[in-house]
């Protein structure tokens, strides 16, 4: 696959996620639209792929779906951490900042055993 076909592709999946995740909230594009503060046509256009939304209209239609940008971003991205990501991301929004705070610090003490 050439990099352009590459981009094509991952624009595709993007909007496909965008696509499912509004689906799954329930939410008429035009619904999405509005909460995103675009165009239901340029949301359309997202969502099969024709345009890419900047990265602030990107993270207003993920907090808008209540979606974290990861998952968003998984499909076009496949690989082990957004994976990890994906699995995790609706517990890891149930913690407190002292647990993610211990968790941190566990994930860098594992990664740099001799630090």
């Amino acid at each position: 696959m050439n990099e352009k076909e590459l981009k094509t592709e991952r624009m595709k999946k993007i909007g496909q996620q965008i696509y499912l995740s509004r689906k799954n909230a329930g939410y008429t594009r035009e619904v999405l639209a509005e909460k995103s503060n675009i165009s239901p046509n340029y949301l359309y256009n997202i969502e099969t792929g024709n345009k890419v939304p900047n990265v602030l209209i990107f993270l207003d239609i993920c907090e808008a779906l209540n979606t974290p940008t990861g998952i968003a971003l998984n499909p076009a991205l496949k690989n082990r951490f957004n994976s990890f990501v994906e699995d995790i991301s609706d517990d890891f929004n149930k913690l407190t900042n002292k647990e993610i705070e211990f968790i941190k610090h566990s994930v860098h003490f594992l990664a740099n055993p001799n630090k």
